[in-house]
């Protein structure tokens, strides 16, 4: 890539040169053939004075000659017949003025008396009739002036070439610059490809398992972005990775505790060690509900991952849900000692405690089991950390439904609280009560929000505990399920 661009910007350089030296050749050309016309102009000017003293017409020859000597280009006066061509009278020196032919449109306007200027290869020749009306026309010896021709006097201007020392010049100062050029390209492709080699380097580590390589970023240009977006992502990757080894921890403890349990109890029946069958059954079926939720959980997660988790979307009243949710998770508060309550904030009365107001401004397009599953957990994670309380609420202000869960426990730290939702996340707090956590529960909270249009976040102070606000979009009626 080095090479490459190495050459495509010594190309540039070098098509730059080539094309501003022919634009410059090219416009002092056309400036010289401009300035050649105005001289040919000023000259037609100045010796058609001149001619008009001359009485007779073999004297214009030497009278013209002597005045070529200070004017440096050449002067005839020639004679122009009905079909435009020139021609030298007497035995005229070879010229280029003779090469000419008038067009009918030129031939016009010279005999109109109008001063003409025509393009030859390499010079200008201006032209303008001669009144002979006082030249005896009997004294003539040049029988080739007839009634049908006139005379005009033709001056003759060379177009100045740029020589020979400026196009010398040129080549030395475009050789400095391509060579300055070619400097310049290799430090520029050096300095461009560097920081991607660096790039490449550590995309190819981290891709062989090295999540602590990084990139030395600097300047704020589109690679140093590129150099930073590649350690934002190894960042991630390392954290996912710290974060999969912690759920393969406590996933291998959650399934080892109730497996345990369960392959105890079931040996000790088959051994008729256990007098009391109903307690070990009921120590089985409460560990073979922990797998359940567990293997649930895991089985929710893979659907939402592959999309495939079905969503029937309709009018629901988002406080009758959450009061349901949190009636069925009252039990399980109190046998740990915690009260558990739910307020219903409208825009109509005030409400009661624990009670749900159907109100419209709580109506929310949303799957109802999906949403009871999502405040379910998010209530099942405030059990395990709350001290002594929880506390649910439901708000609206008419346009954003607001569901918030808050516990008194030891809440969270400032390293953790970024990441609560991320999937397999475990955060470093031992929960106070139950089993530890798996770091799916949000996750899949977070998921199951997203996909009925709603946002989540968690605000925590450490030792004021927690709080996670869901918010959905309330619906009009307007809109289809």
């Amino acid at each position: 890539m080095r090479r490459r661009l190495t050459l495509a910007l010594f190309g540039f350089a070098f098509a730059t040169i080539v094309l501003v030296g022919l634009g410059v050749l090219v416009l002092a050309r056309v400036g010289a053939r401009d300035d050649a016309r105005s001289q040919v102009a000023e000259q037609l000017d100045a010796l058609s004075l001149i001619a008009q003293d001359v009485r007779s017409f073999d004297r214009l020859g030497p009278v013209f000659g002597r005045i070529e000597q200070a004017f440096g280009g050449a002067i005839e006066p020639v004679i122009v017949d009905a079909d435009g061509e020139l021609s030298l009278p007497g035995q005229g020196t070879a010229s280029r003025i003779d090469l000419v032919r008038l067009d009918e449109d030129q031939l016009k306007r010279l005999m109109a008396g109008e001063q003409l200027v025509v393009d030859a290869r390499r010079s200008v020749i201006g032209l303008q009739i001669l009144s002979l009306d006082r030249i005896d026309r009997s004294a003539v010896s040049d029988q080739r002036l007839g009634s049908d021709r006139i005379v005009a006097l033709a001056v003759e201007q060379d177009v100045a070439s740029a020589g020979r020392l400026p196009l010398l010049w040129f080549l030395l100062s475009a050789s400095g610059v391509l060579v300055a050029s070619l400097l310049l390209a290799t430090w520029l492709a050096d300095r461009f490809t560097r920081p991607l080699q660096a790039i490449e380097h550590a995309t190819a580590r981290i891709a062989g398992g090295d999540l602590h390589a990084r990139i030395l970023v600097e300047g704020d240009d589109e690679v140093a972005d590129l150099g930073r977006a590649v350690n934002h992502m190894a960042a991630d990757l390392e954290r996912s990775r710290a974060a999969e080894q912690e759920f393969l921890l406590s996933i291998s403890h959650d399934l080892r505790t109730p497996l345990t349990a369960i392959a105890g109890y079931a040996e000790a029946l088959v051994d008729r060690a256990i007098d009391d069958s109903a307690q070990a059954g009921q120590v089985i079926a409460i560990n073979a509900g922990r797998l359940e939720r567990l293997v649930a959980d895991l089985l929710d997660l893979a659907r939402l991952n592959a999309h495939q988790f079905r969503m029937e979307a309709q009018f629901t009243d988002a406080a009758i849900v959450t009061a349901r949710t949190v009636a069925g998770l009252q039990p399980k508060a109190r046998s740990y000692g915690l009260d558990l309550s739910f307020l219903a904030t409208t825009s109509g009365p005030a409400p009661d405690r624990a009670v749900a107001i159907p109100s419209a401004d709580q109506i929310i397009l949303a799957d109802a089991d999906r949403l009871a599953q999502a405040i379910g957990n998010v209530v099942d994670n405030a059990i395990k950390f709350a001290s002594s309380s929880i506390v649910v609420m439901s708000s609206s202000d008419g346009s954003v439904l607001t569901l918030t869960v808050t516990d008194d426990g030891p809440g969270i730290g400032a390293d953790d609280l970024p990441f609560v939702f991320d999937r397999l996340y475990v955060t470093k707090l031992e929960p106070v009560r139950a089993e530890n956590s798996s770091g799916l529960g949000l996750a899949i909270v977070r998921e199951l929000v997203h996909a009925m249009g709603g946002s989540v976040q968690a605000s925590s102070v450490r030792g004021s505990g927690t709080t996670i606000t869901l918010t959905f979009p309330v619906a009009s009626r307007t809109e289809t399920p």
